[in-house]
């Protein structure tokens, strides 16, 4: 039996709950029992915990931060490997050299962006793991320019969890544009925001759903055909069954390279037919005119969407073809072995 300690981020930090929690209840059937270390502060979103007062910020945060890893540090002695899912303190090189090894280090996004001038920060992080799992090839890409090892491993999907939806087959029925994230990442509704109110507007039977933590408010310009509803971890795989479109607009920059296209999986494994922006792991994940639409310009955004909203069968034949490609390529059954896998290599190759 392998013994892993797997270190995340926080509670509700993406990364943490499908790079790394989802696999959890799995392991076993591979003979490898994993515990989570998770921080009772969110490493990126804050207090994780309603005790904490609202004058604890900025330095006295950052400390906090770090002494909620030090139970890691000690307790993660008794186990096998570290399977540490981003930095320990973000934007710095910090305990990695600490933890117990062989140390596994797993990267969802362009973290490298985040360390400002501290480059060299990054790299010792890296070159301190004995493996890097890499969620997409432009993040191994930048990482293997470091002469380290590394495999790649994209966020998988749990398809016992992400049901299809229920399309009751009423062609009358109102249809739901939707997107979910944070609002941090509200930046990429910006470069489409007037083409899609216009589109919105020009269905009668179309509305529009933002399942995030706040609202974005220019779509309340949509009215009656715009619904915000507050994320959290149980509605989430409901809100998402909703919608009929899912979309995910980027800009063509670094970070959005380093993007997993994680959206796209969610509402494909859901059943809704997708449209994102040509870029990224998008291109990969996404078969143009078989799973979905892939766009550069706001036109070909208006023209995608009008598409989706005014043909049904196309609707349906992408659903279905995204749903096979999350269970074929993207889903935790796919990607488990993968797993397991890099846990063998690096105890085997420290032994």
């Amino acid at each position: 039996m392998i013994k892993v300690a797997a270190v995340t981020s926080g509670l509700n930090v993406p990364s943490s709950r499908f790079r790394v929690r989802q696999y959890l209840p799995y392991l076993a059937d591979y003979h490898v029992i994993a515990n989570e270390f998770c921080p009772w502060i969110s490493m990126y979103q804050g207090a994780s915990v309603s005790w904490m007062p609202r004058f604890v910020t900025g330095t006295s945060l950052a400390v906090l931060k770090a002494v909620s890893r030090i139970p890691v540090l000690l307790r993660g002695r008794v186990y096998d490997i570290t399977w540490l899912q981003r930095e320990l303190i973000p934007g710095y090189y910090s305990f990695e050299h600490m933890l117990k090894k062989p140390l596994i280090f797993d990267l969802d996004d362009a973290l490298w962006l985040n360390f400002n001038k501290r480059q060299s920060h990054f790299e010792k992080i890296c070159r301190n793991a004995d493996l890097v799992i890499c969620g997409n090839s432009y993040i191994e890409n930048k990482v293997s320019s470091y002469d380290v090892s590394t495999v790649i491993i994209p966020t998988p999907v749990d398809t016992h969890h992400y049901l299809l939806n229920c399309d009751d087959g009423n062609s009358e029925r109102e249809l739901v544009v939707g997107w979910i994230g944070t609002s941090s990442n509200f930046s990429y509704l910006d470069t489409i925001k007037d083409i899609l109110i216009s589109s919105v507007r020009a269905h009668k039977n179309a509305r529009f759903l933002l399942v995030s933590d706040r609202e974005y408010l220019p779509l309340r310009e949509l009215g009656g055909k715009y619904e915000f509803v507050r994320w959290s971890a149980d509605n989430e795989v409901h809100q998402l069954q909703r919608m009929d479109i899912g979309i995910m607009p980027l800009k063509n920059d670094q970070w959005s390279l380093g993007k997993c296209s994680y959206k796209i999986l969610q509402y494909m494994a859901c059943g809704a037919a997708v449209v994102g922006s040509r870029v990224g792991m998008n291109s990969e994940v996404v078969q143009h005119g078989v799973s979905g639409y892939l766009v550069d310009t706001s036109a070909e955004w208006g023209e995608a969407l009008h598409a989706l909203l005014t043909n049904e069968t196309v609707r349906r034949c992408f659903a279905l073809a995204g749903r096979a490609t999350v269970e074929r390529r993207y889903s935790v059954e796919a990607n488990l072995p993968k797993l397991v896998a890099a846990f063998r290599l690096v105890l085997e190759n420290n032994k």
